[in-house]
């Protein structure tokens, strides 16, 4: 599947309230296209992500890993 495609799948996915289970977008884990504002103010309502912008951002918070801002050891 295309990334923009995929981006497409993930914004619908946000918009259609995140339902479970969740598909796999591990495709877009590395992308730093933005995502528009109200997917992301569903994230950071919905999901509590917090410190993103782009979709690979996003990606890795619902997969749990820590906000970008934060400094792995």
């Amino acid at each position: 599947m295309e990334i923009d495609q995929l981006e497409r799948r993930f914004r619908e996915w946000v918009r259609k309230g995140m339902t479970a289970p969740a598909p796999s977008f591990d495709a877009l884990r590395d992308s730093s296209d933005y995502l528009p504002a109200d997917v992301i103010d569903m994230l950071a309502a919905q999901r509590g992500l917090t410190s993103f912008w782009t979709y690979g951002q996003a990606v890795r918070q619902l997969t749990g890993e820590p906000p970008s801002s934060v400094v792995r050891r």
